[in-house]
């Protein structure tokens, strides 16, 4: 089984026991269905991590996929990295910990779909919680999720959003927005996300992961008497670093009309920018939950009704 990417936020068809062939089937159904956004975005947003060819995305997510296959790699640096550690130790008259001995590497890494798997998971809660009826506590799990800055824009967000995007349950009580929950009129009044999509920018941090994707087998021999390098590693290895992802994202939602019960939905497209970060170290890999650090909005429109179908997929 593989570790999740983003805490316990990363849901994928492996997770929930679908097989090869139909997780298959349902990526191929979700890329057609969320091309049409990256369609829409591309339109309003001039970068090219939306267009056709992402190949920031691509490299990144190959990036990802080599770190989670360079066991063999990092099986040869560790030994080395434990001796060079021993010998300092001996030479200031002091001992390796007992418990540094026999570690694994990157025990919590993930696959590129993984990562993405989490990254929209993360975004969809967010985007829950952004579209709540005003009045409505954030769930707990997004305030544990979102950084203080990040409350602190969704609460800005929320109180500048005009009627037709989110309408207030005059039902609603105090008592059941501080448990993050509201009345079944706050409900009928909910957003319902229809499709989120992400792809990678940026995966940065740890030096040592920079490290690790210009290696090779080949370069091993001279890792030894290398002191930036090795230096990089140990402290990677034993200190840890902070994990920085950067993605874009594409979504969708159906917002219920503030003016009339008759009237048509409302419908909302995004576009966003998100940074999240987490704890890493060599030995553990992700050694936290991913936390959201900011949020971009890069461009969003509102339509009543449903957007034009028969956009090509982009």
């Amino acid at each position: 089984q593989e570790p999740t990417s983003l805490g316990s936020s990363s849901i994928s068809p492996a997770t929930v026991g679908v097989g090869g062939s139909l997780a298959r089937a349902m990526r191929a159904s979700a890329k057609r269905a969320t091309g049409r956004l990256w369609h829409w975005a591309a339109g309003r947003v001039k970068d090219p991590v939306f267009s056709r060819d992402p190949e920031l995305h691509y490299d990144t997510a190959a990036f990802i996929d080599a770190v989670h296959a360079s066991s063999k790699i990092l099986r040869c640096v560790f030994p080395i990295v434990q001796q060079v550690t021993k010998i300092r130790h001996a030479l200031r008259g002091t001992q390796m910990p007992p418990g540094l001995m026999g570690v694994e590497f990157l025990a919590n890494w993930n696959s590129s779909d993984g990562f993405l798997d989490g990254v929209e998971f993360a975004h969809e809660a967010l985007l829950s919680g952004l579209l709540r009826p005003p009045g409505v506590a954030l769930p707990a799990a997004l305030r544990d999720l979102a950084s203080p800055e990040v409350r602190a824009w969704l609460d800005e967000e929320r109180k500048a959003r005009e009627p037709p995007a989110a309408s207030a349950s005059p039902s609603g009580s105090a008592d059941s927005a501080a448990d993050g929950e509201h009345s079944s009129d706050g409900e009928k009044d909910a957003a319902r996300i229809i499709e989120v999509c992400a792809r990678f920018e940026r995966l940065h941090g740890p030096h040592s992961l920079q490290i690790i994707r210009s290696m090779d087998l080949s370069s091993l021999g001279s890792l030894r008497n290398d002191e930036k390098r090795l230096s990089a590693f140990q402290h990677d290895t034993w200190q840890g670093s902070v994990l920085q992802l950067q993605v874009v994202a594409v979504s969708e939602a159906q917002l219920a009309p503030a003016d009339r019960k008759d009237a048509p939905a409302m419908f909302l497209r995004r576009a966003d920018r998100v940074n999240l970060s987490c704890d890493f170290n060599l030995r553990e890999g992700i050694a936290s939950g991913f936390r959201i650090g900011s949020v971009e909005t890069l461009s969003q429109e509102i339509r009543r009704g449903d957007f034009p179908m028969g956009e090509e997929t982009a």
